[in-house]
């Protein structure tokens, strides 16, 4: 059960982290940081490597331009994480630990309207239907035991990190073949 709420509270924190930004706070258009990479301390060595390669946040500047040109201010409101999937995989000759987390959560955001120029905030809202959406960050975590994070582990050694995420998924993301590189 111990494990269970660290996994939620981890998948929660990614969440949290991974899709609330700030203008204010995103680095540079040569070096992204701040917000906008402020979930890779909960990632593994190898997820830290698929941040870099193929995250949004990392890979361009679009999104940066985006988050800087409309002074955008997102953050993730009414987080609700569940425990969809728990397996121990062999991997390369080793056992690890994977628990597949969905994270519900709807997005606050605060930025400048195109047209008027004045700062609107709501939250994020379905162009269709005019609700506010709502969204679905599939976490996957594997094990690594906190007596082996070292002295600065993230979240003071919660148990967990995350090899990889997928936004708005149709299925569950597979965990990668090399979790902790």
């Amino acid at each position: 059960m111990g494990d269970a709420i660290e996994a939620l509270r981890t998948g929660s924190t990614f969440t949290d982290r991974e899709m609330s930004y700030d203008y204010r706070n995103i680095g540079t258009p040569t070096h992204h940081s701040g917000t906008l990479t402020g979930a890779t301390f909960l990632l593994t060595p190898g997820g830290q490597i698929r941040f870099s390669h193929y995250d949004v946040r990392a890979i361009n500047n679009v999104l940066y331009d985006t988050i800087l040109n409309g002074k955008i201010i997102q953050q993730v409101v009414n987080a609700q994480p569940s425990l969809v999937q728990f397996e121990i995989i062999q991997l390369q000759g080793q056992q690890y630990q994977f628990a597949w987390v969905n994270v519900a959560f709807g997005l606050f955001q605060s930025k400048i309207d195109a047209v008027s120029g004045t700062r609107t905030e709501q939250l994020e809202l379905d162009p269709t239907t005019h609700q506010p959406l709502l969204h679905h960050l599939v976490v996957v975590l594997v094990r690594q035991s906190p007596q082996t994070q070292g002295a600065y582990a993230p979240m003071g050694g919660t148990g967990w990190l995350v090899d990889t995420y997928a936004l708005d998924p149709n299925t569950l993301p597979f965990a990668t073949a090399t979790p902790l590189l």
